[in-house]
């Protein structure tokens, strides 16, 4: 471990110089080179020999119902009700909370030991959870108010970057040095009306934000935005998180408790944001994968998790869980056809020579596909789609295989909106969600919680594993572009920030809602800050990013 922890610290140096170069020289380079993450095709040779075209494999979707505390411990998360519907039982995120009050700790610590029982069998049977009700419905509001703000602003860099290859040829010599500063925003570029700002970034707009498969959005430095800083700093997710790294430790007396404590400084994913609207072209389907290396990672790893804020339903599309399809996991992908010891293999079409192939392309990366092909782990009772509500948070383990999935086009009686978060139209958004991952800090290396400080200070997107520094879907070609967009975001903030801002919602201080950040969140919104970096966050959401111990 110790030598594995070496070789990701040199490997990680070594990438922060390069990166660091090319800022510095402001390169761009035509060739496909990637410095990290993606090590695919072109997308016509992805497609062909990984998307599923199987029309069987559309999910099942699943409605999601609150768990009560008076349930049978052993029920199944997942089954079928009387009218054959499939139905997930959820776990309340109130059973989660630490003692909030001194009375009700007793009551409090048995709720704890239920949610994380419950939680511990859920993600070995199924290898997911689903825990209700994380923000409330006025967090929704202030979230989808920020997330309103940044799409404004990515678009309006968006626009200004096209508008500069509009004017311009690309070049990749010396001259790129000499034309940035010429090509950086102006006040009159900048300043846009509400009416501008409102088609700019519509669904329709040419300058709508780009994102990658799964309507992810890695770029316009999302991972940084007011609207992923105010959801993932939400105190009950790190309550959450923590009893996932605890749990072993509820039985174990007051040395368990002060273990616990040891435990439950956690720092955050910098991850990405999704955010889809009405009448955009939908997210491809059937690009399944999974998020751990099964050659370097055979063990339990991690946690990924979501938080959604819109209701989820048929119509608009959402997350595609494969259930139980990591107890095949290491086994089936590093295992040739001749040695598989599994009986039901031989029924299921053979995968090893894609796998393999896969895993030497991998070159030590997390993200493998799946094998469209792959019928023992694709079998289609079990994959589903979770119909989240607002507020909803949904985990999984990093080995279920997983992608996202784009809505039908007809509306169907499933579609009924709950009711639980502020009007949609008000936004023009159908789908609104952001990945949130945490890991204690005591396992990660210092070296890699100073590069996790250096990257929010340069408005680099991160993936989920929060003990890793690897920029999301960062390719040579795109570093300069991404840092023509986020200087122009920042150019924005920096001249809009002594505006007035009376429009969204309320911020001031409420327990309910912002906490004990509330300061810091009006200050956001009165800066109209859309982007943040270290010294914008609050001391709690410091701890995220470096875990106090840098």
């Amino acid at each position: 471990a110790k030598h594995n922890n070496i070789h990701t610290c040199v490997c990680v140096c070594l990438h922060e110089c390069l990166y660091n170069h090319l800022i510095k020289k402001k390169i761009c380079i035509k060739q496909n080179i990637f410095i990290s993450m993606n090590h695919l095709k072109t997308d016509k040779e992805r497609k062909a020999r990984w998307y599923v075209n199987d029309e069987s494999l559309t999910p099942t979707y699943a409605q999601v119902i609150t768990s009560n505390p008076n349930d049978d411990d052993d029920d199944d998360m997942m089954f079928q009700n009387s009218k054959n519907d499939t139905i997930i039982q959820s776990i309340p995120a109130s059973w989660f909370h630490q003692n909030r009050q001194q009375q009700q700790q007793q009551q409090q610590h048995e709720y704890k030991k239920m949610a994380a029982c419950r939680f511990k069998r859920y993600l070995q049977s199924h290898g997911f959870a689903i825990v209700s009700g994380v923000l409330t419905a006025k967090e929704c509001e202030i979230a989808l108010d920020f997330a309103v703000d940044y799409l404004e602003v990515a678009s309006g860099a968006e626009r200004a970057w096209q508008k500069q290859q509009e004017e311009e040829d690309e070049k990749c010599d010396g001259e790129q040095d000499e034309e940035l500063n010429d090509s950086l925003p102006q006040q009159n570029d900048v300043t846009t009306t509400a009416k501008e700002e409102e088609a700019i970034s519509s669904s329709t707009s040419t300058y709508f934000p780009k994102s990658v498969e799964g309507g992810i959005l890695p770029f316009y430095g999302s991972g940084h935005s007011t609207f992923a800083w105010f959801v993932r700093s939400r105190p009950i997710l790190h309550d959450v998180f923590s009893s996932i790294y605890s749990s072993e430790h509820d039985d174990d007396g007051d040395n368990g408790e002060e273990q616990q404590q040891q435990q439950q400084q956690l720092v955050s994913s910098l991850d990405g944001i999704i955010l889809w609207t009405d009448g955009q072209e939908k997210t491809d389907s059937g690009w399944f994968h999974i998020d751990q290396n099964p050659q370097q990672k055979p063990n339990f790893e991690c946690i990924q998790g979501l938080v959604n804020l819109l209701p989820v339903t048929p119509t608009t599309g959402g997350n595609v869980l494969v259930s139980k399809s990591h107890l095949y996991f290491p086994h089936h992908y590093t295992s040739s056809s001749s040695s598989s010891s599994s009986s039901s293999s031989h029924c299921h079409h053979d995968c090893s020579d894609f796998y393999e192939t896969r895993l030497q392309e991998l070159n030590g990366d997390d993200w493998l596909e799946i094998d469209p092909n792959d019928t023992l782990l694709l079998q289609p009772e079990n994959v589903v789609s979770c119909l989240l509500h607002p507020g909803d948070l949904l985990l999984w383990d990093s080995r279920v295989v997983h992608c996202s999935y784009p809505g039908r086009n007809q509306p169907d009686d499933d579609d009924d909106d709950d009711g639980t978060c502020c009007d949609t139209k008000k936004h023009n958004l159908i789908r609104a969600a952001t990945l949130v991952s945490m890991m204690p800090s005591q396992t990660i290396p210092p070296p890699i919680l100073q590069l996790r400080k250096d990257a929010t200070f340069q408005y680099r997107t991160l993936t989920h594993w929060s003990d890793k520094c690897s920029p999301r879907n960062e390719c040579v070609k795109e570093v300069w572009k991404e840092q023509f967009r986020v200087d122009w975001m920042l150019k924005w903030q920096q001249l809009e920030g002594g505006k007035e801002d009376g429009d969204g919602v309320n911020y001031n201080d409420d327990e309910n809602s912002c906490g004990e950040d509330s300061a810091v969140i009006n200050k956001w919104k009165k800066q109209r800050k859309v982007l943040l970096d270290y010294n914008d966050l609050s001391e709690q959401q410091k701890l995220l990013v470096t875990g106090g111990k840098i």
